[in-house]
Formats: C-alpha cells, structure tokens, sequence
C-alpha cells in the first residue's frame, strides 16, 4: 500500500492529464488532452518507468500511387504495352 500511494503522488500534472485517454489513440489523446506529440511521448514514458502500463510500437511502409501509378496500374507500364504490342504482332505473322 505505500508503495502504491507513493507512485499516486508522483505523477505529475501532465501525466494526470492523459490518464482517463489511455485507451485511445494518440491523435485523440492528443486532441483531448490538449497537449504536443513530444509531451504525449515524455508522459507514456514517465508512466512505463513507473511500471504503470506497458508501451509497444510496430513500424508500417505505406505506399501511396500518385497519378501516374494509379494509371499505370489500370493500362500497365508503357513498356508492358509495347511488349503485348510487339506480341500481337508476332502472332499475326
């Protein structure tokens, strides 16, 4: 019991602050809370040094065709169109 009413006396403001948002995401605890990514991220921190709550991270690769991609993805790449052309015309002979 003391440890526990030691580790409620030491969170700080900022921790306070995003505790009731914990379960959701940053963007929205950010929002809610009224507070930068940098300070969300030192506050986490704080909070897993603490042992109250445990943070986990993955890494995503997103690609996003502009223009051109999404065109050459419906009608194919300019080359691919002039092999099945050169093709065509090798079948007609």
């Amino acid at each position: 019991m003391e440890k526990e009413s030691e580790i409620i006396d030491s969170i700080s403001p900022l921790e306070r602050k995003i505790i009731p948002f914990l379960n959701e995401k940053p963007e929205s605890i950010m929002k809610k809370a009224g507070i930068d990514i940098i300070s969300l991220n030192r506050a986490l921190k704080f909070l897993e040094n603490k042992g109250l709550l445990k943070i986990s991270s993955e890494q995503k690769k997103t690609i996003i065709l502009g223009t051109n991609g999404i065109y050459y993805k419906k009608n194919h790449l300019p080359e691919r169109t002039f092999f099945n052309f050169l093709k065509r015309i090798q079948e007609w002979t």
